[in-house]
């Protein structure tokens, strides 16, 4: 029996640029507790115009890619479960990229012509976050 343990990263403030077809950002941090964190589901979250949205842990042995969704599709918030954990040991680094389409091509464009945007809690603006949920050792 574990304790459940979420590590939940929103992303930092950002502007979205108007006119960008494929505008990104990587997000990384590092695993800096000695006990390992056993990951067992990951999900990320973006608004109507995210594209892409990717999260890995990197380690000694290599980057276990732990979600792809591309492309992204706001009606469907994607969660994976995992049939073993990925573990996160001390010095790992783990972390997730968005990338978002702000330009008049964009069949889910909102604004005509598009507009800066910037990120925050309303549909209508952007975000990137990500939640990993499992237990510490």
């Amino acid at each position: 029996e574990h304790e459940l343990v979420v590590v939940d990263e929103p992303g930092p403030a950002f502007v979205l640029p108007a006119n960008e077809t494929e505008w990104s950002f990587d997000l990384t941090h590092t695993w800096e507790d000695a006990r390992p964190f056993h990951a067992v589901t990951v999900g990320g979250h973006m608004h109507q115009l995210g594209s892409a949205l990717q999260m890995n842990r990197t380690g000694p042995a290599g980057t276990d890619c732990m979600l792809d969704s591309t492309p992204w599709d706001f009606r469907r918030q994607v969660f994976v479960t995992f049939d073993e954990p990925v573990v996160y040991r001390q010095g790992d680094e783990y972390g997730w990229r968005c990338t978002w389409d702000n330009s008049a091509t964009n069949p889910l464009q909102y604004n005509s012509p598009p507009q800066d945007i910037p990120s925050g809690l309303d549909t209508h603006q952007e975000m990137c976050s990500a939640a990993t949920f499992g237990w510490l050792e």
